[in-house]
């Protein structure tokens, strides 16, 4: 279950925005993972001509996992490279190092990109306003990281976040989170409505 979480008291992050309307976090079952990624891809405002989904992977992976990615349809790489400091960047060859920011244009490919980005690592979606895209372009070529991208795309006020870190050796949750703004489609708060304490939809 997903517990509701105050919004005051936490800094500008990925999870909280002056945008936000709810905030949620806990453990989620694998059953339940998948389920609400199966949820987000079926609805309609998850990805149309007005909504775009990006899909940020922090790490923990290696190269060959976004080459892989690169080479199969439905999806955009629009950044990818390894978050280890200048000096040790070679050693992301053979290090599970690498993250990446991926486009999602099929939905129906969502539940399997976000599933293999989450083996043993942190993954996060957000979902929002195509005009907001290229604002997300631009941040993502002039820092070359996955990190805070959500800054950009979550002026939006009807942006939808959620992510999950897959590095719990040995359990059979995974640790989740979700965040929404102020008029988020309701279509998307229906898929995480029994999964959390509480929703209220917007109006």
């Amino acid at each position: 279950m997903l517990v509701r979480q105050s919004l005051s008291g936490h800094p500008e992050s990925s999870l909280v925005f002056e945008t936000t309307s709810a905030y949620f976090e806990g453990e989620l079952p694998q059953s339940d993972f998948r389920q609400i990624l199966g949820g987000i891809a079926n609805t309609p405002a998850f990805i149309s001509e007005s909504r775009a989904c990006l899909v940020m992977g922090y790490g923990a992976n290696r190269k060959r996992t976004y080459d892989q990615l690169r080479t199969r349809g439905g999806v955009e790489i629009l950044w990818s490279g390894t978050f280890l400091p200048w000096w040790a960047s070679p050693l992301g060859v053979i290090v599970a190092s690498y993250g990446g920011v991926i486009r999602i244009h099929n939905p129906a490919v969502l539940p399997d990109v976000f599933g293999t980005l989450s083996q043993l690592a942190m993954v996060e979606l957000v979902t929002f306003q195509s005009s907001v895209l290229n604002e997300a372009r631009a941040h993502v070529l002039r820092h070359k990281r996955a990190t805070q991208i959500a800054q950009a795309v979550c002026k939006d006020d009807s942006y939808f976040c959620f992510g999950v870190d897959g590095d719990v050796i040995g359990s059979p949750n995974v640790k989740a989170w979700c965040s929404y703004g102020k008029n988020c489609p309701q279509g998307l708060l229906g898929v995480i409505a029994e999964k959390v304490e509480s929703v209220t939809p917007s109006a």
